[in-house]
């Protein structure tokens, strides 16, 4: 109807509805409706904590030593060959 207000987003984003900033360290956590009577703050923040210790696992950079070492290790075996000569 004519001058009622807009129905709230279901686009994500913080509590107001609006986006995600660019460069913000948001933590995206979904929740059950079901389950909003039976968390209480302590078992909030575990979810939380988990979500954000997942989403850095994700972002980590890979490690990438094993390879670096094995490519050293062939480097030094090819010079070894070629001074035998």
């Amino acid at each position: 109807p004519p001058g009622a207000p807009p129905p709230p987003s279901s686009s994500g984003g913080g509590a107001s509805g609006a986006p995600p900033r660019p460069g913000s360290s948001g933590v995206a956590l979904a929740l059950d409706p079901s389950e909003l009577g039976s968390l209480d703050e302590a078992a909030l923040k575990e979810r939380y904590e988990a979500a954000k210790a997942a989403e850095k696992e994700a972002t980590a950079p890979e490690d990438v030593s094993d390879i670096i070492e094995e490519h050293e290790r062939k480097r030094a075996r090819k010079q070894e060959g070629r001074g035998r000569r």
